[in-house]
């Protein structure tokens, strides 16, 4: 009851992390992860560690030094410090989580999520716009809004909700009664239609390999469903959705795209001064000295791709650590998947690897790090991967 009880920080923050600032939700989990920390230490529990959680520590030691030798050293370690609240529920998640945990936290985080995409529907019938910089209109004259809702951003906006589906996905399939999984199709729906409503290309195609991934690691019987629905889909959806996604294979002229251009132009010349330990932990650095190698009068708040980042703001040696962690939280999870004959457990790490895909794949083009409510989810999801290592050990 007592362990129970030290995870009330991670359901707190799943409904409340797009609403409250972060401050608060990360004094809320500092308190339980202290209070669950005595609580081993009563017990005389050992703080075992496993096969991610040395290349974690690694990448973490790489974070300190990027804090401790950033260019803005007070934001870079007020970051550092909401990066280990994230890392406690990656701790807490690996380690402490059952299914009926997990389903609670699921449900609270598609209940979070559906009011955030009934805000956003609301904006985009407004007309709602937003920051003039989102959208290119001369090369998309058909978008006549684009929903951000409480995140302030669309593509934020659609990085949330593209775990929030995945995960959708995942409580439909454990569902033991019919009805309570055809009653959760109602908010992935509205969900996915949100989704759309970002006209994010990023999070659409993010969360269209994100679904390829779950089903091949579940069932990759249902993929030709999923490539029928796709098709279909083409010939069902309004005009403006289609040709914003053909954008993505065809030369629009959308100025986004020479935007982006011109930053990872101007982030190369800078990885020439500082690829070895990169300029410090955070956006705050990242434009002090981005501003001195910008390419024209194009000013960029990161890099817009979440590798170059982090190589960016940590180095190489950053970098190096962080993909080790991915490739053994990757490694580890694939192995639970394939001799876990337990159903529950099975898709609590396929919903961890699926859409930590399509987020990184988003993250091609886009800095999924760049809001700390996307990095604790990160944090969250990597824990699912690493959920069931002693059911493969044993």
């Amino acid at each position: 009851m007592k362990r129970n009880l030290y995870k009330g920080g991670i359901f707190f923050a799943a409904l409340s992390l797009p609403y409250l600032q972060f401050r608060y939700i990360a004094l809320i989990q500092v308190i339980f992860f202290i209070l669950y920390c005595v609580e081993k230490f009563k017990e005389k529990e050992s703080f075992a560690l496993r096969g991610p959680d040395y290349a974690l520590g690694a990448f973490y030691l790489f974070l300190t030094l990027a804090t401790v030798f950033s260019q803005t050293p007070v934001q870079s370690a007020v970051l550092l410090g909401y990066y280990t609240v994230g890392i406690s529920f990656y701790w807490i998640v690996s380690r402490e989580f059952s299914r009926d945990d997990f389903v609670a936290l699921g449900l609270l985080l598609i209940f979070g999520a559906t009011l955030a995409s009934l805000i956003g529907v609301a904006q985009y019938l407004g007309g709602d716009l937003g920051q003039a910089a989102w959208l290119d209109q001369q090369a998309n004259p058909n978008i006549r809004a684009r929903a951000y809702s409480v995140f302030m951003n669309p593509n934020v906006l659609g990085e949330y909700l593209l775990v929030a589906l995945i995960y959708n996905m995942a409580l439909v399939l454990m569902s033991r009664r019919f009805l309570r999984g055809l009653l959760l199709t109602i908010p992935f729906g509205i969900n996915l239609l949100t989704l759309l409503l970002t006209f994010s290309r990023g999070a659409w195609g993010g969360f269209a390999f994100a679904a390829i991934v779950f089903l091949l690691a579940y069932d990759y019987r249902y993929l030709p469903i999923l490539a029928l629905v796709g098709v279909m889909s083409l010939f069902v959806l309004p005009d403006v959705f289609i040709q914003r996604l053909l954008t993505i294979f065809t030369s629009s002229g959308d100025s986004s795209t020479s935007y982006r251009g011109m930053i990872y132009f101007g982030t190369e010349h800078l990885l020439q001064d500082y690829w070895l330990f990169g300029t410090g932990l955070g956006y705050g650095s990242f434009i002090e000295v981005y501003s001195l190698y910008r390419v024209e009068e194009i000013y960029g708040a990161h890099a817009h791709n979440i590798f170059l980042e982090i190589l960016v703001e940590t180095g190489v040696f950053g970098l190096v650590t962080f993909l080790y962690f991915m490739a053994k939280s990757a490694v580890q999870g694939i192995k639970t998947v394939l001799l876990s004959e337990v159903v529950s457990q099975r898709l609590m790490v396929i919903t961890g690897l699926s859409a930590l895909s399509g987020l990184f794949l988003h993250g091609l083009v886009e800095n999924i790090f760049f809001d700390i409510r996307i990095v604790t989810l990160v944090w969250m999801l990597f824990g699912f991967t690493s959920a069931s290592i002693k059911v493969v050990k044993s």
